[in-house]
């Protein structure tokens, strides 16, 4: 079994992006993966609670990270960095999900297969 880390780094509904990072975690998932979620810059803003697809024309799909645990996917991480420096807090979060500093992202990262990036 590989273990696979998807790192999210943009924001929600800018681009389709983000979208196409969950579709892969959720094919990732299908196919028995060990799977892993990070956090990471703007990709924040994926998991903050009460997000909204505005007029940009994209599917809301962010709801669907609070659905991961229900498709086994269960190691979910915010870098601390990222969320301090967009005000944001873990109870803002829509996923209940592990914080890490720079060197728990640095050591989570190397412990990894493969690393997608989205």
């Amino acid at each position: 079994m590989k273990r696979l880390l998807y790192i999210f780094t943009v924001g929600p509904y800018s681009n389709v992006i983000g979208q196409e990072g969950l579709d892969a975690v959720l094919v990732g998932a299908a196919f028995d993966q060990e799977l892993s979620i990070l956090f990471l810059h703007d990709g924040v803003f994926q998991v903050k609670d009460g997000q909204a697809s505005g007029s940009s024309g994209i599917k809301q799909y962010t709801k669907t990270f609070g659905a991961l645990e229900d498709f086994g996917v269960e190691k979910l991480f915010v870098h601390e960095n990222s969320m301090a420096a967009r005000g944001l807090t873990t109870s803002q979060l829509l996923i209940e999900a592990t914080v890490l500093d720079n060197d728990d992202v640095a050591k989570l990262i190397s412990n990894q297969d493969q690393v997608l990036v989205f």
